[in-house]
């Protein structure tokens, strides 16, 4: 459970370091997290995984709780050997995570019934009541 204190304390500022990218010869800048911030974000995790969680299909895969790359391919093999599939896109969003639009993105978690006791500020200064 998140400390009523730590909904009043602003995001420590990230620690910056570049990661180099396995095979790609450059790097990725990475933000590092100071431990109090941590622990809220994995206790906004813990909220927003019980929320949405169960509105998930079954053939979702991607970063949920319990389920890995092979499980979406054990979950595949039925649907191409019946036929039903016509082909596998391997695909990744350049900068995915670093354009999502945040205002959209807090606009429709407000939207949701999500009831908390404290309001939790998000590293890029948005709050989610």
């Amino acid at each position: 459970m998140v400390n009523s204190r730590a909904s009043e304390l602003p995001p420590t500022a990230l620690q910056q370091q570049h990661h180099q990218q396995p095979g790609q010869g450059k790097t990725r800048p990475l933000g590092i997290s100071c431990l109090e911030d941590k622990i809220v974000q994995e206790a906004v995790r813990e909220i927003l995984e019980a929320v949405y969680e169960p509105l998930f299909l079954d053939c979702s895969y991607g970063f949920r709780p319990g389920r890995s790359p092979h499980d979406a391919l054990r979950g595949m093999h039925p649907v191409l050997k019946r036929g039903e599939g016509n082909g596998i896109l391997d695909a990744d969003i350049q900068g995915y995570f670093d354009n999502i639009p945040r205002k959209e993105l807090m606009e429709f978690i407000q939207t949701m019934s999500i009831t908390t006791s404290s309001r939790l500020t998000l590293s890029d200064g948005n709050t989610l009541a």
